[in-house]
């Protein structure tokens, strides 16, 4: 249960912070840039701006015609979803916002999570089998994609 809180709470967190980036009237060009960490120093990222993979319906000309309009709100487009999502060998969106990030220059940001988002409860249980799962397919999402920023909630 608290896992589940916990988790809730990093998606809420998220969220409200891509909300306040898209609310910000500054213009990302005079948001720090990122640098790299250097001895034990932190490596500090600017802000960036998007939004979250919602197309009108899932047919392929809607997806696109979102890719499209989201260039004009930012840099970034994010997509949360089931883990198993990341294991699908054709089509789902996790693997479509990777294969159009570099046609359509944004970064897109993968969130894989357990549970369904509007109510908090698990997609399927968490046992071990589950979890060796969830690992193997992120592996393997990583591998292919070699995403920039991939959260795993687990």
């Amino acid at each position: 249960m608290i896992k589940k809180l916990l988790a809730l709470l990093l998606l809420l967190f998220l969220i409200t912070s891509l909300l306040m980036a898209c609310d910000n009237d500054e213009k990302v060009d005079d948001q720090p840039k990122a640098t790299e960490a250097t001895d034990n120093q932190p490596q500090s990222i600017g802000i960036m701006k998007g939004v979250n993979l919602a197309p009108k319906s899932w047919d392929d000309d809607d997806y696109l015609d979102f890719i499209e309009k989201a260039k004009q709100t930012g840099e970034i487009v994010t997509w949360a979803g089931d883990w198993d999502e990341l294991g699908r060998e054709e089509g789902g969106a996790a693997n479509f916002l990777m294969s159009m990030a570099s046609q359509y220059d944004f970064t897109p940001v993968v969130l894989a999570q357990f549970f369904t988002q509007h109510t908090g409860q698990l997609v399927r249980p968490l046992n071990a089998e589950n979890k060796q799962h969830y690992r193997e397919i992120a592996a393997s999402f990583a591998k292919k994609y070699k995403p920039e920023y991939l959260g795993v909630i687990s």
